[in-house]
């Protein structure tokens, strides 16, 4: 081989190799399902993290005033907020996706779901449970609302606290009663204490996923119990779901704060020690999951949740 050919077969090699190793530092593509934003100016500011995260699709969820901290104690303003929402994802329509929120309550609430269908909601966000005074998760009002959702295809995303024995036992009628309908019950059912409840939700009702957000409620029980942690996330790799569950408004100062919000909980996935700033600066043990658990956890299972059957 001429010493020219043999030149130009290294630096083919050589590019060949350096994309290889860019790829392979580049984030995992993600979808993130469970995200607190006010307005679209807090969306705007959470779509940088995204893109450099590589996050391709965020789910927002309607939101009521108290979660905002906003000198309230009532489930109130929450249809501001879905039409907040709405206005997000009509500007940014590949990006994000939304979940709006009702008070089972709510006067005329199946036609109010069936109207935010037709305007884009991609599913329902339900507060029963983290928030008593909306009433049992099983009542006849929420039965009305499993049922519309049913008939739209809507995945629903609900707040249910399964150490709380009376909730457990209203979720699981509901899980039996609606079995084709997708839940995702978050921050790990509230379980995160006890893994062997959620392992039996999981077992029994194949309509049921979870997510792992957000950090007080799921990350530093996992760092604290990593390898029985990272034993579970990998037996139950298509059930459990990406997410941060940040609460984002006016009152976070700083981006960067933002972006390591989001990081603490992909570093908890990936590495296998690490630092997040919640924790004052200690060295964390992350779960070091493998790359085709954690393509599940980050995109595919995300993505079937919010898929139409």
């Amino acid at each position: 081989m001429k010493p020219k050919h043999l030149l130009i077969c290294i630096l083919l090699v050589c590019f060949i190799v350096v994309v290889y190793y860019l790829q392979e530092l580049r984030p995992l593509e993600k979808m993130d399902i469970h995200e607190h934003v006010k307005d679209v100016a807090q969306a705007e500011r959470v779509l940088k993290i995204m893109n450099d995260l590589n996050i391709r699709k965020m789910v927002l969820l309607g939101t009521p005033s108290l979660t905002f901290h906003e000198n309230t104690t009532k489930f109130e303003k929450y249809d501001e907020h879905n039409e907040q929402m709405l206005k997000v994802k009509e500007k940014y329509p590949d990006r994000f996706l939304v979940f709006v929120t009702v008070n089972p309550e709510d006067r005329n609430v199946v036609e109010k779901i069936e109207n935010y269908s037709t305007r884009g909601a991609a599913g329902v966000k339900l507060y029963n449970g983290v928030i008593p005074s909306l009433g049992p998760i099983n009542s006849s009002q929420m039965y009305e609302i499993y049922e519309k959702c049913r008939e739209l295809n809507l995945p629903i995303i609900i707040h249910v606290e399964s150490l709380d024995v009376e909730q457990d036992e209203e979720f699981e009628q509901v899980l039996r009663d609606f079995s084709d309908v997708k839940f995702n019950c978050p921050h790990l059912c509230g379980s995160a204490e006890r893994l062997d409840i959620l392992s039996r939700l999981l077992d029994a009702h194949p309509n049921l996923t979870t997510d792992m957000a957000p950090w007080h409620r799921v990350g530093q029980f996992a760092v604290n119990n990593s390898q029985e942690f990272r034993e579970f996330f990998i037996k139950y790799q298509d059930r459990i779901m990406f997410g941060t569950d940040i609460v984002l408004d006016e009152s976070w100062k700083s981006d960067f704060r933002v972006w390591q919000w989001f990081t603490c909980n992909t570093d908890m996935l990936e590495k296998k020690y690490f630092i997040c700033y919640r924790e004052n600066g200690r060295i964390l043990n992350g779960l070091d999951l493998p790359k085709d658990v954690l393509e599940k956890i980050y995109l595919t299972n995300p993505m079937k949740f919010v898929e139409k059957i």
